[in-house]
């Protein structure tokens, strides 16, 4: 992600010199720091809202002293923002069918990776992890997919 943002620091300064990003391949890396920047938006919606490693906003939510103080209403409210963002942007982006066709791949791929012994799903926590992965990536390619998709094709989706 780091990486993501000084690349993205650095395009800023080649857009506004005129340059437009272009590297020596032709292909614009700006392009690619915005679509590294809102995969990790969505991803971290995901994991700051709940994790099994119990370091999440609803593990503090629930966590003694128990109520809602002004700093955790302001949390709440800064994920339900990224939450309504990232979904709102992923179903425009992708459509019903998109999500269904890409819930269905990973999942699929999830299969695989178990099914080859490369990934153990023995507990409860082993399959939250994959499917918060799951759920982060179907995001994050849904936020950035119209991006993926005016690079590739010149066409722009608007509303």
């Amino acid at each position: 992600m780091i990486g993501a943002s000084v690349d993205l620091m650095i395009d800023i300064r080649d857009w506004f010199s005129g340059h437009r990003g272009r590297g020596q391949h032709g292909y614009t890396r700006y392009f690619v720091g915005r679509r590294h920047l809102a995969a990790g938006l969505c991803g971290r919606a995901v994991f700051f809202t709940f994790n099994p490693s119990g370091h999440s906003f609803y593990h503090w939510l629930t966590a003694p002293p128990t109520g809602i103080t002004a700093l955790k209403a302001f949390a709440g409210v800064m994920l339900l923002i990224g939450w309504v963002f990232c979904v709102r942007t992923a179903f425009v982006s992708l459509g019903t069918m998109g999500l269904v066709l890409g819930a269905a791949l990973l999942g699929t791929a999830t299969w695989m990776t178990v099914e080859a012994g490369w990934l153990r799903l023995d507990g409860l926590t082993a399959m939250t992890w994959v499917a918060l992965l799951i759920l982060g990536i179907l995001l994050g390619v849904g936020l950035s997919w119209s991006l993926i998709r005016a690079r590739t094709t010149g066409q722009v989706e608007v509303q």
